[in-house]
């Protein structure tokens, strides 16, 4: 209920239209089909957390059924994102890159007419001129201090789903010692929605020392907490350490430098070929000298080597050619199917 609540509250802060199919009256959630007969559904997660009577009622009507990634897909299990149920009762996928057009109609067989390659509409913001981002920095004084953003992913030892690519806990104390002995730098914590859960299961954490530790970035003059929407952040950044999953691609479309934290040295055999792609053209973390070199000699001095082979990636293999946004991709094909 907490994050249904979160999703009203984000639509209605930017006054979009807007159906509700709970009924606070009542304490019940309606009915989809009895009250607003929908024609097209699109689906936000493929990994059932809609309700169930929802998901029968959709399935077995004459409702159209899409769905958009909700992330970039880089991790290695494709079939998690490619041959679940939802993805066999589809209409539309409208996916990433040309590489997950490929994973996609790989899994879906006799089905993949229904893979549509429309780019990634959560990141569409960026290239509209309308967009005016908003610096969301503490410290506004950028000549002489740097901006970095720390972006831990969720899977931590034993928690990790078999991925393992948090190195939360090794560098967790680090960062704060980083913001309490440097004043040439600030650090926006942006810990994956996840992590903070898992570190309240974890034996050396728990709720106590996990709060205490997400209000010291708030308290600390160049640091911040950051936890809800990233653009502007990200605009207005100089850099990302990170061991996180979809950033890596997502950060590309800033153009800055970003290093990833090795976990360990299999780290890349949990991408897939896409992710491992994306892996080799950021530079790599394997302790905190090499945190404090990036920060030194790349962010700092600018001598970013590696932006030339990120930016050919980036326009060669991630953003899709022409124009159009990955939203107006997406409208022009139902358009162009429903109304010929």
């Amino acid at each position: 209920m907490e994050l249904y609540k979160k999703v009203v509250k984000f639509f209605g802060d930017k006054n979009y239209p807007r159906l509700s199919v709970y009924n606070r009256d009542n304490n019940e959630w309606l009915d989809l089909q009895a009250t607003y007969q929908p024609d097209i559904v699109f689906f936000t997660n493929p990994h059932r957390l809609t309700f169930e009577k929802y998901y029968s009622q959709i399935y077995n009507s004459d409702v159209l059924t899409c769905y958009v990634p909700y992330a970039f897909v880089v991790i290695h299990s494709l079939r998690i994102h490619y041959a679940q149920e939802i993805h066999r009762r589809l209409w539309k996928y409208f996916v990433e890159t040309k590489t997950h057009g490929k994973y996609a109609t790989s899994f879906l067989g006799k089905f993949n007419n229904r893979v549509v390659v429309t780019g990634y509409p959560a990141l569409d913001t960026i290239f509209d001129s309308s967009y005016s981002p908003k610096d969301v920095w503490k410290v506004k004084d950028r000549k002489s201090v740097k901006r970095i953003i720390w972006a831990p992913h969720h899977s931590i030892e034993g928690q990790g789903s078999k991925l393992d690519y948090s190195c939360f806990t090794l560098y967790a104390d680090w960062f704060i010692k980083q913001l309490r002995n440097r004043s040439d730098i600030q650090i926006a914590f942006k810990p994956h929605p996840l992590l903070k859960e898992k570190l309240y299961k974890h034996p050396d954490w728990g709720k106590m020392r996990t709060d205490s530790y997400y209000r010291s970035w708030q308290n600390l003059p160049n640091g911040q907490l950051e936890e809800s929407e990233y653009l502007d952040l990200f605009y207005y950044s100089d850099a990302m350490v990170m061991d996180s999953a979809s950033f890596m691609v997502e950060y590309l479309y800033f153009h800055k430098p970003i290093m990833f934290l090795v976990h360990d040295e299999l780290v890349s055999e949990r991408f897939n070929s896409f992710g491992r792609e994306v892996f080799s053209h950021l530079y790599h973390g394997r302790n905190s000298n090499d945190i404090s070199d990036f920060i030194d000699d790349i962010v700092i001095s600018g001598n970013d080597s590696l932006k030339n082979q990120r930016e050919h990636f980036f326009f060669n293999e991630v953003l899709p050619k022409g124009e159009k946004t990955a939203s107006e991709r997406i409208y022009h094909e139902l358009k162009n199917v429903l109304c010929p």
